[in-house]
């Protein structure tokens, strides 16, 4: 995924660590798009412990709102493309990256055209008006039928108590459009 912004070409991209057993995603920036610079710290998103996306996480598809870069990629915990799902996960500097707690944010539909994997999302859009992304992937049920999907979602979740410790800090992080999703407990504040 490359994108240009600030007066240089950003590249997030899937690539094999070690041994080859996993895909992690990492970063690199250019100034003309041609010659690239690797970020030392690579990579920037690793898979999950223990999780869906254990194994392995690869096509990340980024948008950036000139405050969040959102990231949608493609995350399995097997060797098997009929277990892709799609994670989500957002960052303030395109580099550190917090993944959504209610992962996979995109699963197969049951008894669908799309019933064993979702994946490979692609060119997200945002729709201003409905202050909505939209997106399009692919999909595949066990007898190897596939094709192309199409998704929608809110600007942005925010997450109390994962990213913001008050309900009234989530809403003020908030933008039009943004989900504020509050997780079970008491919460003691004025809102």
């Amino acid at each position: 995924c490359v994108r240009f912004y600030d007066g240089t070409y950003h590249m997030w991209f899937g690539g094999w660590e070690g041994d080859g057993t996993n895909s992690s995603i990492g970063y690199a920036t250019s100034a003309d798009g041609i010659t690239w610079s690797e970020y030392e710290g690579n990579p920037v998103l690793r898979p999950g412990n223990g999780s869906w996306d254990d194994v392995h996480i690869e096509v990340p598809e980024v948008y950036f709102d000139g405050n969040t870069y959102h990231m949608w990629y493609t995350g399995r915990s097997t060797n098997s493309w009929f277990r892709w799902r799609v994670g989500y996960a957002t960052s303030t500097d395109g580099i550190n990256w917090i993944k959504y707690v209610d992962n996979p944010v995109l699963k197969p539909s049951p008894d669908s055209w799309d019933s064993q994997s979702v994946g490979m999302p692609s060119r997200v859009l945002f729709d201003s008006t409905n202050a909505m992304f939209k997106m399009w992937y692919l999909g595949g049920s066990s007898d190897w039928v596939g094709g192309i999907g199409y998704a929608t979602a809110p600007l942005s979740i925010l997450n109390v108590p994962g990213q913001y410790e008050t309900i009234q800090e989530g809403i003020d992080a908030a933008d039009s459009g943004d989900v504020v999703l509050v997780d079970e407990g008491t919460y003691y504040e004025n809102i």
